[in-house]
């Protein structure tokens, strides 16, 4: 049974939204120590639910509590969302800046095909959902200083140029193994790989991809 007229509590979806978004359960309990009701949460669940509040998604009470087992709430949900998410791009286009560059100081979640970024700095993490499908999707002069979630792209490509991407997940399971094809003076990190991807460097005058595992 789905159970979808159900209550969840703040548990529970912080686990969801942590495996939605692959956040690293393990080691992250230490996140959640200093509630006073860390007792309420079940050992399984502390890494999912410190991941989620490690990244400052879930926050506690002005008492110190974080009471998991409590329902959470349409109003403490839509915060959990949008402090995940962040800046949602969801339709095609270019944005950013043409010229100066513009700061992000949280997520950026990309959500369409053929959406163009440009010229802007993500302090957060950068999200490319399923919502891209086997599209396309460039980023021209991006740094993100986070993580950058790749579960959407084709085989026409994901465009990375003059970029700075920290660390990169590629996660994709279904339709078109993605593309990735760095160019100019772009730097990316630790590339890890769940899924199949075709990774290319192509004009690249930076180290380009530096460890893919």
């Amino acid at each position: 049974t789905i159970k979808l007229y159900n209550h969840i509590n703040r548990k529970d979806a912080a686990i969801i939204l942590s495996t939605l978004l692959e956040l690293n359960a393990d080691g992250n309990s230490d996140s959640v120590k200093l509630f006073k009701d860390v007792s309420d949460i079940p050992e399984w669940g502390k890494g999912f639910l410190g991941a989620v509040v490690a990244e400052k998604y879930l926050q506690g009470y002005p008492d110190n509590t974080v009471r998991p087992l409590k329902n959470i709430s349409r109003a403490e949900a839509v915060s959990l969302l949008s402090r995940a998410l962040g800046d949602i791009y969801n339709s095609a286009g270019v944005y950013g800046p043409e010229n100066e560059i513009k700061t992000i100081q949280g997520n950026v979640t990309i959500s369409a095909a053929d959406v163009k970024l440009r010229n802007t700095k993500i302090e957060g993490n950068l999200n490319l959902t399923a919502g891209v499908g086997d599209g396309n999707i460039q980023l021209n002069n991006v740094s993100v200083a986070g993580r950058t979630l790749i579960n959407g792209g084709g085989a026409h490509s994901i465009i990375i140029h003059d970029a700075s991407l920290n660390e990169v997940v590629v996660d994709k399971s279904f339709g078109e193994t993605p593309r990735i094809v760095a160019g100019g003076t772009s730097e990316i990190g630790n590339v890890s790989l769940e899924t199949g991807v075709r990774l290319e460097e192509n004009n690249l005058t930076s180290k380009g991809f530096d460890l893919v595992q």
